[in-house]
C-alpha cells in the first residue's frame, strides 16, 4: 500500500500498488544497509514550520545528512 499524506483537503489516502511498483517508488539509492529509507527533516514553506524527520520519497544526501527536496527543486526537474 502507498500512503499519501494529508493535503489541503485534510484527507489521508491509501493506494493499493503492486510490490514491483512499490519497490521502484521506494528510491533504491536512498535505502540504508537495513533496506529502510532514511528519515529526512522537511521545511513546510506554506505553513512555515519544520516537520519532524520522516521517510520522504524525494530526498538527497549531503555528506551523512539527508534532506528533502524543496518544492522549487521538484518543479525544476
Amino acid at each position: 500500500m502507498l500512503q499519501i499524506a494529508p493535503s489541503k483537503t485534510d484527507t489521508e489516502r491509501l493506494l493499493l500498488v503492486s510490490p514491483e511498483l512499490a519497490d521502484v517508488l521506494s528510491v533504491r539509492r536512498l535505502r540504508g544497509p537495513a533496506g529502510a529509507i532514511p528519515l529526512a527533516p522537511f521545511y513546510d514553506v506554506r505553513e512555515k514550520v519544520w516537520d519532524p524527520p520522516m521517510p520522504l520519497l524525494f530526498q538527497w544526501q549531503i555528506g551523512t545528512e539527508h534532506w528533502a527536496f524543496t518544492p522549487r527543486a521538484c518543479a525544476r526537474c
